[in-house]
């Protein structure tokens, strides 16, 4: 069982610390933490936008990152809880409103990132992959996406255990 603890606390911390440390490192590029100052940051910094863009499907649960195989290992468990105790189904639901809404919130980075023009005026963040700073976010990012396929039986086995464990005494 601590294994299967450690695969899943593992994803989680990959996936957070890529990036709130992207986001510390274009902070201390760029001197701002205001989204509209990440415009353009695949020309400048193409290390920092992929890292971050896997990071945030991470977090969203897009395959074939970590986050997908949590997501859908909770969404999985509420949804045959749910068949013993309905209001599962509530919470069922509003996971997956908040999963959409936090798509839209993260797609909206990306956009800025990757569609937007950079600005002219502005400081420039540039992590080359051949520094500490690229090879930090290059081994997260890489981690991210080995824990979506590395992981995959450990966590839906967790998933289910806890699942059971929490809804046997419900059932009527």
């Amino acid at each position: 069982m601590p294994t299967r603890r450690f695969s899943w606390l593992m994803v989680y911390l990959l996936m957070n610390l890529g990036a709130f440390g992207i986001v510390a490192l274009i902070r201390n590029e760029i001197y701002s933490e205001e989204i509209a100052d990440y415009a353009g940051l695949y020309r400048t910094s193409p290390m920092l936008a992929v890292g971050m863009l896997i990071c945030l499907f991470s977090l969203v649960g897009i395959p074939p990152t970590g986050g997908f195989i949590g997501k859908f290992a909770i969404f999985s468990a509420l949804f045959n809880a749910a068949k013993y105790q309905p209001i599962m189904y509530a919470v069922f639901i509003i996971g997956v409103l908040n999963t959409v809404f936090s798509l839209f919130y993260y797609i909206n980075v990306l956009r800025v990132m990757w569609i937007s023009e950079p600005q002219e005026a502005g400081r420039v963040a540039q992590v080359p992959l051949a520094s500490k700073s690229g090879e930090y976010v290059s081994l997260l990012a890489l981690g991210v996406l080995v824990t979506g396929t590395l992981f995959v039986t450990p966590v839906f086995k967790v998933a289910g255990h806890v699942s059971t464990l929490l809804f046997s005494g419900l059932v009527p």
